[in-house]
């Protein structure tokens, strides 16, 4: 008789990929293993999450976070991976945290999922879950003071934290909410690697990696115009 197939199992799951060959990529790779439809939440791309007004206080603007480690919201904050490692160790423990390893298409191809910002509420996520939430706040009021010193992001993110700003610590009805950025499918996917539009800053100045050809100049302006 046949076994009856586990309906608790997960349609996919998202694993490192294992990149062969001397071909140059920004990224480690992911790989989605099943298949998932149009829509659904692939992973969480993992990292500090600077407001629009923590921007505004960083030396250089969004200048200062202009590489592929970083992706946009609509609200106008911007995710940073390149600061995991100043993320609580639950949080770095999420399995589906790994949206900061995603390369960039290759020449000629489209992207398969797309960057969607969530605001999470805290109180409607189980106690034991909420730490694993791969996102955290800058800082919701950095000093101007802080901002003109050439203290490093590091050194600003634990100052804050010291300080008493670290958002996602606090308990007051502000932080009632965490802004999170997530990879949704935009086609079905079925057993491939995933690919997002970086969207790279076009007026950087910056010479662009010889792996980054753009998807979208438009979808490029639109990131980067706030």
């Amino acid at each position: 008789m046949a076994r009856a197939p586990d309906e608790r199992k997960p349609p996919f799951t998202v694993v490192p990929a294992e990149l062969k060959g001397r071909e140059r990529r920004p990224q480690g790779g992911v790989r989605l293993v099943g298949r998932a439809q149009p829509g659904d939440l692939v992973c969480f791309f993992p990292g500090v999450v600077f407001t629009q007004r923590d921007v505004w206080h960083l030396p250089g603007g969004t200048d200062a976070l202009a590489d592929a480690n970083a992706f946009a919201m609509h609200n106008g904050a911007i995710v940073s991976a390149s600061h995991c490692h100043l993320l609580p160790r639950e949080a770095t423990a999420n399995r589906l945290a790994l949206g900061h390893e995603i390369n960039h298409p290759r020449a000629r191809t489209q992207p398969n999922v797309v960057p969607f910002g969530l605001e999470m509420e805290v109180a409607t996520l189980r106690d034991e879950l909420a730490p694993f939430l791969p996102n955290a706040s800058f800082s919701a009021v950095a000093s101007a003071a802080e901002a003109e010193s050439r203290q490093s992001l590091d050194d600003m993110f634990r100052s804050s934290i010291l300080s008493g700003d670290f958002a996602a610590d606090s308990g007051d009805e502000a932080c009632s909410t965490r802004s999170t950025l997530v990879m949704v499918a935009l086609r079905e996917i079925c057993d491939e690697e995933l690919c997002v539009n970086y969207r790279l800053n076009p007026r950087s100045g910056a010479p662009r990696p010889d792996w980054y050809e753009p998807v979208s100049a438009l979808e490029e302006e639109l990131r980067w115009s706030t």
